[in-house]
């Protein structure tokens, strides 16, 4: 099961981890460790993961609409990585399912949890910064949230969470 769950989450994050056991830590929810008495667990990728998703989606808003005003971009920006939205992002993507973790947690309903996803999605992204590299990890990270970058710039009605 858990080679099938870390196959499954590169097919959907489109990206073959050289180091699978990067991706695995990153999958794996703090109940998970817990139960099975390991110390692996994404909350370390995921503050790596948070700061490289931010640098790659600011790097592409800044390169990409010069014409935008600082406030604009920062909306923008809000409107892709904020928590709510990596959420969303992920639960379309199915990624729940690669998760691993503790039965407690799956029974009161996990891996639908907004929370579990962006946190697992942004260790995700530190895990194939550290497996690959930034170029790799930027074009990963593009694949995902590039479509959502130019439809919301095209009607700057910005999803700012942190505002609402």
């Amino acid at each position: 099961m858990a080679d099938e769950q870390i196959e499954l989450a590169e097919q959907i994050i489109g990206h073959s981890f050289a180091d699978r056991d990067l991706l695995r830590t990153a999958l794996t929810h703090p109940s998970f460790s817990f139960e099975a008495g390991s110390s692996d667990m994404y909350e370390r990728l995921e503050f790596l993961g948070d700061a490289v998703l931010g640098f790659i989606v600011t790097d592409y808003i800044y390169r990409r609409f010069p014409d935008f005003q600082e406030g604009e971009l920062a909306k923008l920006r809000a409107s892709v990585i904020s928590g709510d939205v990596l959420a969303e992002m992920a639960a379309g993507m199915d990624l729940g399912r690669c998760i691993f973790m503790g039965k407690g947690v799956e029974q009161m309903g996990g891996r639908h949890r907004g929370s579990i996803l962006a946190d697992c999605f942004e260790a995700i992204i530190g895990a194939a910064y550290l497996d690959a590299g930034i170029a790799d990890t930027r074009e990963v990270v593009l694949r995902i949230v590039e479509e959502r970058i130019v439809k919301q710039s095209e009607t700057r009605q910005w999803t700012d969470y942190k505002s609402r």
